[in-house]
């Protein structure tokens, strides 16, 4: 009974014991082997077994030429290796060695006690490299192909451990381990086809083994799991594709195997974590062009709008990026909008992430293009969230937000409500900015805004000129172009033609008129005739003709 192996302890028995093991005698060292095999099945054994000294005494029966003695060594060692305390010292002790020969063993029992063992032993992190180097890896690829479903459920989660450590994922697909494992995630033994899975995912998490997976014909059975019962089996494939997805090459073979109807129908799945996993993969797949099409075929823009909603945010980015990238095909523009995408989107720019600022702010960069939708992204409430962004200081969300907000000023129904919402201020101060590609946003959607005459006013009265005429000193002849339209429109108000001047324009400006660019010349001509009509500037402008 349980009790009667602990009192057997309490009571001094495991030193005799071990005492017994080393007798030349093998009829005294076998019924003393199970009797230690049998105390070390309690609890309460497991420590005292080890802390009393026994565990040279269990490795040299791992060692011994009689094949029941290796059996009661490694059931005893399986074991006592449950307890993470003993782990390392089983492995101090030289126990790999036999147990990595005992894996090579002709003897199915022996394999599987010697698997199980190094099972335990391998959730030690420092364990994974020891067993590797150990020479195991070969052996349990060939385990895998065993007739025996043990043998290949034990081999196959030991490789599943091993297949943590980076060093391992590598050396278990060169040593031919891809195939085996690719074969199990089609037993009919749904545990088995759980720890192939798992291995799989592991081993996919580096580049070269990215391409292999897909070499060795892991799509078929990947993608079939997706269809599994068991949703934990369903997640490890979806992890698996969602690393292979990342190689180029790859994105188009997947949807080629035919993988786009689960991970749509996936994505409708009520398990976050199968969601998040389902999204990660489409997000991946939809860079390529052909493959944003596919997506949209079938059906997934639904699921993927209503996941921009997640509570959770690492689903509400991985949406996010998705739509984003499908939004970059113009087809697409008006059905993520019909879809319901632009509200979830534009509550997401006020989130705490900068990552799904980032993706937020990008696809509606891309939806704002379309001129139907310029009008529905501001009704939506966008304006105020992007000018907040156009202040970030993450670099990527003011760029994105800054060429959103240059294409909704492309609208004449927005022109007004821009600036009513308060959007000078930002403009200008994206106009001040380092980057000369956020100052280009900036000069184009201030030049749209500057075709009214309230606005004229409204630019000066923010202290805009200032700022217009510092751009003129840029060395990119595009923001000169959209500086010189506003500044041309602007100086049709009688106030503002003098304080161009007075801001020292005329000298930058007349040095533009002599631009090799036809363009730039027509401007800055337009510019000075406007200032011309006011008697003071004439003078100033002459003088400073005369001067150049």
């Amino acid at each position: 009974s349980a009790a009667h192996k602990v009192r057997m302890v309490q009571d001094g028995c495991l030193r005799p014991l071990f005492s017994l093991l080393v007798s030349p005698d093998a009829a005294v060292q076998e019924p003393a082997a199970v009797a230690l095999r049998n105390l070390s099945a309690h609890p309460r054994n497991k420590d005292r077994i080890v802390s009393e000294g026994g565990l040279p005494y269990i490795v040299s029966l791992l060692r011994s030429p009689d094949r029941g003695l290796q059996e009661h060594g490694a059931v005893v060692v399986r074991n006592v290796s449950v307890n993470d305390q003993n782990e390392v010292r089983i492995v101090e002790e030289g126990a790999l060695p036999p147990l990595v020969d005992l894996l090579r063993s002709p003897d199915p029992k022996l394999q599987e006690l010697a698997a199980g063992a190094l099972r335990n032993l391998s959730v030690n992190a420092g364990n994974k490299v020891l067993i590797a180097q150990e020479g195991a890896v070969p052996p349990l690829i060939s385990l895998l192909s065993s007739p025996d479903e043990r043998i290949q459920e034990q081999a196959a989660t030991l490789l599943r451990n091993l297949s943590v450590n980076d060093a391992n994922k590598n050396k278990i697909a060169q040593a031919g381990g891809l195939a085996p494992l690719i074969i199990l995630l089609s037993s009919p033994l749904p545990r088995i086809q759980e720890q192939a899975a798992v291995a799989l995912r592991n081993i996919s998490m580096t580049e070269e083994n990215e391409t292999a997976l897909v070499h060795e014909g892991a799509l078929p059975p990947l993608i079939e799991l997706l269809q599994h019962s068991d949703d934990h089996i369903v997640e490890q494939a979806l992890v698996t594709l969602r690393n292979i997805s990342v190689n180029v090459d790859n994105e188009v073979k997947l949807v080629q195997a035919g993988v786009m109807t689960s991970l749509v129908t996936l994505l409708r799945s009520p398990k976050p974590a199968i969601q998040e996993q389902a999204c990660g993969t489409v997000r991946n797949l939809s860079v390529n062009a052909e493959n944003k099409v596919k997506i949209v075929q079938e059906g997934g823009l639904p699921p993927l709008v209503a996941l921009l909603r997640s509570p959770q945010e690492s689903i509400q980015e991985q949406a996010a990026v998705a739509i984003r990238n499908i939004s970059v095909n113009p087809d697409y523009d008006l059905k993520i909008v019909q879809e319901g995408g632009l509200a979830p989107l534009v509550a997401m720019l006020s989130s705490s992430s900068e990552i799904i600022q980032e993706q937020a702010a990008g696809a509606l960069h891309n939806l704002s293009v379309n001129n139907e939708n310029k009008a529905k992204i501001v009704a939506k409430g966008a304006l105020p969230r992007l000018f907040a962004l156009v202040r970030s200081g993450n670099e990527k969300v003011k760029a994105h937000a800054a060429v959103a907000v240059r294409n909704l000023s492309v609208n004449p129904d927005n022109e007004s409500k821009i600036v009513e919402e308060g959007g000078l201020p930002p403009l200008l101060s994206m106009l001040r900015a380092e980057d000369e590609t956020i100052q280009l946003q900036a000069a184009v959607a201030l030049r749209n805004l500057s075709f009214t005459p309230e606005n004229e006013v409204r630019i000066a009265a923010e202290n805009g000129i200032p700022a217009l005429v510092a751009c003129l000193r840029s060395k990119d002849p595009k923001i000169h172009e959209h500086v010189l339209v506003t500044l041309r429109n602007i100086s049709a108000n009688q106030d503002n033609k003098v304080r161009i001047v007075q801001e020292g324009a005329l000298s930058t400006i007349v040095f533009l008129l002599r631009s090799t660019n036809e363009l730039i010349q027509q401007l800055s001509a337009g510019v000075l005739r406007n200032l011309a009509s006011n008697l003071v500037n004439q003078t100033k402008i002459v003088q400073e003709w005369r001067q150049r």
